[in-house]
């Protein structure tokens, strides 16, 4: 697959199934991640791959509060967007 086509033809996922991933496929993947990349060969991504529901939940609860910390930021980018523009994205 060219990156063209990579491009045109990717998905956003929102809907997911309930059933395990296979171990293998997610380790393999993990280490695919890892040769992504990255501006200068600056390399600041790390990957975790976590499987236990406890684990995420707690993650889940603790990310929230930052993440909603975004706001009064995303007020503003809702405002700016709902402006009119022209063809070219300008507001007008």
């Amino acid at each position: 697959m060219d990156a063209i086509s990579c491009i045109e033809e990717r998905q956003s996922v929102r809907k997911f199934l309930s059933k395990p991933i296979d171990r293998d496929l997610i380790t393999k993947l993990v280490d695919l991640a890892g040769q992504i990349p990255s501006w200068k060969n600056a390399q600041p991504t790390r990957y975790a791959a976590i499987d236990s529901r406890e684990i995420l939940d707690r993650l889940a609860e603790e990310a929230t509060p930052d993440f909603n910390s975004r706001e009064p930021l995303n007020k503003w980018r809702r405002k700016r967007n709902s402006a009119k523009r022209d063809s070219r994205g300008v507001p007008n």
